[in-house]
């Protein structure tokens, strides 16, 4: 289940228009303002496009409660599309003419395109929730971003028409990787270059209203959707697709200097070259500074600011100043040295700022690219009104770059800013060398193998670039000939007038008014939704913003129906509810808070945890309280973001009380456990990837006093917030073992092995516990 969007006391308002609900906050109303006037445009040309058929409404809501440029659709437990209210730097997805607008409208492509449904299937998705519809069994991750990727570049922009996300297609052919059409259907980039890119492909061969019809066909009972639609094997076209990708004439004048270096960043003075998370001297290739969960670099003079993710965290940083950490706000997103002074690059909602001591500068609602210092000067790479400049914020001017041309990986060399630059609409025109000297630009004409990413130049005769061929990088050195010179013309850079962007009239935001259709689960977690679910039926709801969701059914072991209210936010949980066992003929009121605090270091939290129950009949009531501290000491011991072990120590309290006597039940004990990541990615996985688990459990009786019990809960879910391009196939297994003595005095030993969906970043934990329970009666 998804924590709340928005802090427990932040207020929200919803602003309605003829299709959507946009739901924001104070901070992030400029941006729902921005979006209100174009999104009903945006989905009335969808629905031509697609002859959409389910008039459907879509709940948009606006956070800036995560730091990286991202967005989603999900249908879980009904259609909805979340927006992280930030801006992208340096920038990493693709050059569009309005970056939040187009990330939005990605999303409503997969929104619209995966509902546009009709007959019984549009009836099934209304009747047990959007989940339950058949793209997400006959489609691929290929598929459903292929499409999305072709329609956000549609107008000339987005990565289709982008070199620098594109140059991985060229490279692969030419360096002779053999790909087929499963290789690039499974979880990485690749969908949506290869994706984006077919999708562009077919509707250009077959026309965009049969690639459309493909696209409805996958929501349909169809085993072979492409072949029925355009009458030819979907492999085949793949390889047409793969033959029609253009390869320039290669310059093959160069000199291998390393092998898996990665980036390369500096000056004539300072140069470093980046090797898995570890910065070395370009000069001899000494380590110089590892840094785990490393985001950016900058060479500002003398001195390096590395940008890392807080404990890999996907959405928080930290800067560090030659090493040292420096204290930034949550809204900077570049930090830069001139002198001795730090200026930021921050962001309020779209609208960016560069700051520092007594100085602040809005940039406005502009694209930044990249930036840096040279020559005690910050320049940066802007992309804004669908053209490239290079601006002097300190100066106050800038140059607009010719029609088309973009640049990316800025450093310096003496007075020449360097770049690798493309050109839009070129997208297998690999990335080239090129420099800005003065007020003249200088365009190297030839192409290189792997293109030429992050370039340092090393005289005025040879420079150094990282060449990225298969699945390897290559540090290469080549000479500078053939150059085309542009003149470029000096314009003022004035400082932009940013006007407040308000709505005339809040609106408060009615959690009850938005309790969209929710979905039918097959399972019931009962009590405590946190444990292993039993095998019954569930209908659960929650409203866009998940400050408030709701759940009921029954499990037909067990024979017990109930309902729960409960609120997600960050680490904690809280819930109320009522339980009914008719087998039994007991009622159970109960409410249950979990909190997990975080301290300093990072390795150790604790965690705490009650519930409270009262249970009765027409005869006795009885309330019961369960307490419990979980001290949790975590340590990542790998390279990867999931890669952790965390160990915890669990005493337990549980306390009973018998109303009408003076009999009082209590038990305490303890856990100790270990936790270790565990993933399951597969080539194709959205093929299997549903939102509503399925479980598979068995018991056993080993004589009377023994008994075993196994349950397998297979999950499948993309992991939206947090890697977008990776699909998760998890499985939470867990094995008990029992034993039980009848006796006045009993004993309970249990051990179990189980692993479970984190709330957060959607990985799967093992705990191995032991627990020795002493009741007394």
């Amino acid at each position: 289940m998804f924590a709340s969007y928005f802090s427990i006391d932040e207020q929200v308002f919803v602003h309605s228009t003829t299709y959507f609900d946009l739901i924001y906050s104070k901070e992030t109303e400029s941006t729902a303002v921005l979006l209100s006037d174009k999104v009903d445009n945006l989905y009335s040309q969808l629905a031509s496009e697609f002859d959409y058929k389910n008039n459907k409404r879509f709940p948009v809501v606006i956070t800036n409660k995560e730091k990286d440029l991202n967005a989603f659709y999900n249908s879980f437990p009904s259609s909805l599309i979340v927006l992280y209210d930030t801006v992208d730097i340096p920038q990493t997805i693709s050059y569009f003419e309005n970056q939040i607008l187009s990330i939005f409208f990605h999303e409503l492509v997969h929104a619209m395109s995966i509902t546009n449904l009709e007959g019984a299937y549009k009836w099934f998705a209304t009747i047990f929730g959007d989940t339950y519809n058949l793209h997400y069994i006959n489609s691929t991750n290929f598929d459903l971003e292929g499409i999305s990727v072709k329609y956000e570049s549609d107008k000339g922009f987005g990565r289709v028409n982008d070199p620098f996300t594109m140059q991985a297609l060229v490279n692969n052919k030419a360096s002779g990787k053999k790909l087929n059409l499963f290789d690039t259907q499974g979880n990485s980039s690749l969908s949506y270059n290869y994706g984006g890119m077919f999708a562009n492909y077919v509707s250009e061969k077959f026309g965009s209203g049969l690639y459309n019809e493909f696209f409805s066909q996958l929501g349909k009972i169809n085993l072979i959707p492409f072949n029925s639609t355009f009458s030819v094997n979907k492999e085949i076209v793949f390889q047409d697709f793969i033959h029609s990708i253009s390869i320039p004439s290669f310059n093959t004048e160069v000199e291998v200097i390393k092998e898996d270096y990665s980036a390369l960043y500096g000056n004539e003075s300072n140069s470093l070259a980046l090797k898995n998370n570890s910065l070395y001297r370009l000069e001899d290739f000494k380590k110089v500074g590892y840094y785990k969960g490393l985001s950016s670099v900058k060479v500002c003079g003398e001195c390096v600011i590395t940008k890392v993710r807080k404990n890999n965290n996907f959405s928080s940083f930290s800067f560090y100043l030659d090493g040292k950490k420096v204290d930034t706000s949550e809204d900077t997103k570049l930090l830069l040295k001139v002198n001795s002074n730090l200026y930021y690059l921050e962001n309020e909602g779209q609208n960016l700022y560069l700051k520092g001591d007594n100085y602040s500068f809005a940039l406005g609602q502009v694209q930044v690219v990249d930036a840096l210092v040279a020559k005690e000067d910050i320049v940066l790479a802007l992309f804004k009104e669908g053209n490239c400049y290079i601006s002097y914020p300190f100066k106050g001017v800038e140059y607009q770059l010719p029609e088309n041309l973009i640049i990316q990986m800025l450093s310096s060399f003496e007075d020449k800013l360097v770049f690798s630059y493309g050109r839009i609409g070129k997208p297998y025109e690999v990335p080239r060398f090129g420099y800005l000297d003065g007020e003249t630009l200088f365009l190297d004409e030839n192409f290189y193998l792997g293109g030429v990413n992050t370039p340092l130049m090393l005289s005025e005769n040879e420079f150094l670039f990282i060449s990225r061929q298969k699945d390897e990088n290559y540090l290469l050195k080549a000479k500078i000939k053939e150059l085309s010179e542009y003149k470029l013309i000096r314009i003022s850079f004035f400082e932009s007038v940013i006007e407040p962007q308000t709505f005339k009239n809040n609106k408060n935001y009615n959690l009850f008014c938005h309790l969209f259709p929710g979905t039918l689960l097959p399972y019931y977690a009962g009590i405590n939704s946190q444990a292993m679910p039993f095998l019954g039926l569930s209908y659960y709801v929650s409203d866009p913003t998940s400050k408030f969701n709701f759940f009921f059914g029954a499990d037909f072991n067990t024979k017990r129906v109930g309902i729960t209210f409960y609120d997600s936010l960050n680490s904690r949980y809280q819930a109320v509810g009522y339980e009914y066992d008719w087998l039994n003929n007991i009622n159970t009121i109960y409410a249950n808070y979990k909190n997990t605090f975080n301290f300093t270091p990072s390795i150790f939290s604790l965690g705490l945890s009650t519930s409270l129950y009262f249970r009765f009949n027409t005869t006795q009531a009885m309330i019961t309280s369960t307490n419990s501290l979980d001290f949790i000491f975590s340590k990542k011991i790998a390279k990867g973001p999931f890669d952790s072990i965390s160990f915890n120590i669990n005493p337990m309290l549980n306390l009973g009380y018998l109303i009408g006597s003076n009999q009082i039940g209590y038990a305490y004990g303890g856990k100790v456990g270990v936790s270790l990541p565990l993933l399951f990615f597969l080539p194709s996985s959205t093929r299997f990837t549903y939102n509503a688990p399925l479980l598979l459990s068995c018991s056993v009786n080993l004589g009377t006093l023994y008994k075993l019990d196994a349950s397998l809960l297979l999950f499948g879910f993309e992991i939206n917030k947090a890697i977008p391009y990776l699909s998760l196939y998890a499985k939470r297994l867990g094995l008990y073992f029992d034993y039980t003595q009848s006796l006045s005095l009993s004993y309970q030993i249990s051990a179990n092995y189980f692993s479970d969906i984190l709330s957060y970043y959607k990985y799967a934990e093992h705990v191995i516990s032991l627990r020795l329970a002493l009741t007394t009666n």
